[in-house]
């Protein structure tokens, strides 16, 4: 079956706890480009005039529809999907992260990577929604998945996102991008590893030390070049995390 044929669930807002609704991404992807959503253009004109952070403006947001982008789910928990897992998650790109980032560059950044199934702004209009399509979901996709996109990209992503079965505000997006021919993302199998620490005579090893060290080894060794980049990836991420990198 095609991704884009995948069921999802709607939900009339964020307060819903039952599905209210079956389609499939490739609809689900229609509507935004369609702009359909009139909680949407609500909530947007409430932040051009009382800001982001205005209590109209957080209440309008809590009326938006919202999806399970990662199939359709019998409860809101990760292990209770009712359908097909659609092996797609979605990445947050928050300008509040990115100091003057251009949406529009983004979006053309987030093309050159070949997992990237789809991307939108977000329901506010100040951000980005990224899919990325994935081979499986293990307990550590959703982390090599952020960093990985993190070292394509040079972007922040948030990571507060990370449950399976979270509800995605809908949006509206003329120029949604949407590739039909993205590749699975394979995640690699999760080892508990006790981190290792950095033994110095006298001087003080802070984070930026080992990410720098870790970063120079790792540039004379290995490169994002076709055909190894997602292996090269996952060696970097694995060094950080068995050197004891704190990567939130």
């Amino acid at each position: 079956m095609n991704v884009l044929d995948r069921a999802i669930g709607k939900y009339k807002n964020t307060y819903d706890t039952k599905v209210d609704r079956v389609l499939t991404l490739n609809d689900y992807f229609g509507d935004i480009k369609e702009s359909k959503c009139r909680e949407v253009v609500k909530y947007r004109y409430s932040i051009k005039m009382y800001g982001k952070n205005s209590d109209e403006a957080k209440a309008l947001k809590m009326k938006i529809p919202a999806v399970t982008v990662s199939g359709v789910f019998k409860t809101r928990k990760d292990h209770d999907l009712a359908t097909e897992f659609t092996k797609v998650i979605v990445l947050d790109l928050d300008a509040q992260d990115n100091p003057n980032i251009d949406l529009n560059e983004a979006v053309e950044v987030m093309k050159e990577v070949p997992y990237t199934l789809a991307v939108h702004k977000s329901c506010s209009g100040k951000g980005l929604a990224v899919y990325v399509l994935i081979e499986e979901w293990k307990s550590n996709t959703y982390k090599f998945t952020r960093m990985l996109y993190e070292l394509y990209t040079s972007y922040i992503f948030d990571n507060a996102t990370s449950n399976l079965s979270r509800l995605r505000y809908v949006s509206n997006d003329e120029d949604i991008f949407i590739n039909y021919n993205a590749f699975e993302l394979a995640i690699p199998k999760e080892k508990v590893v006790e981190p290792k620490t950095y033994k110095s005579k006298g001087k003080t090893i802070t984070n930026d030390n080992k990410v720098s060290g870790l970063l120079k080894w790792w540039k004379s060794r290995h490169s994002m070049v076709s055909g190894s980049r997602n292996h090269n990836s996952y060696v970097l991420a694995r060094s950080f995390n068995n050197y004891g990198v704190d990567k939130s």
